[in-house]
């Protein structure tokens, strides 16, 4: 199995906001069911929005991942700092697990978060024929209406007026 740990926020000093820290949780949780067929892969690099330290999130989630498990082989745990928002991942995992089609892929996000990434890796794991794979979200204890409001807009313009990266993806899909 391969678990996808969808990066989220940190502050300057490194320290992770609690819906990166519920994502990091619940991918500890699934490791300790099948603790040896189990990859974990943390995402997200350095920009000013999300993470503006020195360190890689990916790593930052990484070593707060390993404060929850101590019996976690190395190799089990893979970094991607490629990636600094939810198109690059998706484009990115999409390429990366294009040729690993056996094996379960389990997408771990928050529910305000699940209907863009939904949107996004079912486009590009689509057009890559990866099929095995869920998306999990964890249930927020609280609903930002900005925040969701937010995410809203950012996935109609996705649909709607894509530009970027992902306007870039999108002309492979024609």
């Amino acid at each position: 199995m391969n678990i996808i740990v969808l990066g989220g926020i940190n502050d300057s000093a490194g320290e992770l906001n609690l819906f990166t820290k519920k994502r990091c949780e619940l991918a500890s949780f699934l490791m300790n069911e099948k603790q040896k067929e189990c990859k974990i892969h943390f995402s997200g690099g350095v920009n000013k929005k999300f993470n503006s330290t020195n360190f890689d999130h990916a790593s930052i989630c990484k070593n707060y991942f390993l404060n929850l498990n101590d019996n976690v082989s190395e190799n089990q745990l893979f970094l991607h700092k490629e990636n600094n928002n939810t198109v690059d991942e998706a484009i990115y995992f999409g390429n990366y697990f294009k040729t690993n089609r056996y094996k379960e892929i389990i997408i771990i996000t928050n529910d305000w978060h699940y209907n863009r990434v939904k949107y996004l890796f079912d486009k590009v794991f689509n057009f890559y024929k990866i099929q095995n794979y869920k998306i999990m979200c964890i249930k927020s204890n609280t609903l930002n209406s900005e925040l969701i409001k937010e995410e809203r807009e950012k996935l109609e313009q996705l649909k709607n007026k894509p530009y970027g990266k992902w306007q870039s993806w999108l002309i492979k899909l024609i």
